[in-house]
């Protein structure tokens, strides 16, 4: 294993907190029992790793990371109550102990998902510098991937990969784009993790009238 000394692990404790205390627990348990079986680090700075709880439990984790931010992350289990997940707690955990090897996993989750997936990060890692234009072409790609979502681990990353994006500063300068981001992915969202698009539509500085219609249809159809 390498050692791993870098300001990533201040990073990390940071998105540990974010978990529930109990999912916190649960994943450093995880972490501690040996439960993430493969991290490995790419030269780009992409973490992915395997963790299994038990012969028909495994989950996959990645992490990409610019040297001292996190970029992005996920993980393909079912749980989206929140964004960290006891899979991520144990994978961070695993990351600042340098408990990872240097070859590229070429096992990637993300060579596993779909076609429906990849067309949806391509049009969202566009949507950050394309003018307006090329932005409703982006936007309509993106409601239609999210329409087309079908294994709940699908939908759960593209919901947390649109309402993360939406707290990025490119993004909090235009809150009009955040604004027709969250509408594209509301489909996306069920009473279980509402509380994480509610929290999105507060992190926007500005939408007026546009983000209260958004609130009330998405309360109506979540709630009847």
């Amino acid at each position: 294993m390498s050692t791993f000394l870098s300001p990533l692990c201040d990073t990390l404790d940071t998105l540990i907190a974010l978990a529930d205390p109990k999912v916190i627990q649960r994943g450093e348990d995880y972490h501690r029992g040996g439960v993430v079986r493969i991290l490995r680090r790419s030269p780009d700075g992409r973490f992915a790793a395997e963790v299994s709880a038990s012969a028909d439990s495994s989950y996959r984790v990645f992490v990409k990371t610019d040297g001292g931010s996190i970029l992005d992350y996920g993980c393909d289990c079912p749980y989206d109550a929140n964004p960290v997940c006891k899979h991520l707690v144990a994978v961070f955990r695993a990351i600042q102990c340098g408990e990872f090897d240097e070859t590229p996993y070429t096992e990637d989750w993300r060579t596993a998902q779909s076609d429906n997936f990849i067309i949806f990060t391509t049009a969202l890692d566009a949507l950050e510098h394309c003018n307006n234009t090329e932005a409703k072409a982006a936007l309509d790609i993106i409601s239609r991937c999210c329409l087309e979502a079908e294994t709940p681990s699908e939908r759960k990353i593209i919901l947390e990969r649109c309402l993360r994006i939406c707290a990025d500063s490119v993004f909090v300068k235009k809150p009009g784009l955040s604004v027709s981001l969250l509408r594209a992915c509301a489909v996306l969202v069920s009473e279980k993790n509402i509380h994480r698009f509610y929290e999105a539509l507060d992190g926007l500085k500005s939408g007026g009238q546009e983000l209260t219609l958004l609130r009330q249809e998405l309360s109506a159809r979540v709630y009847g």
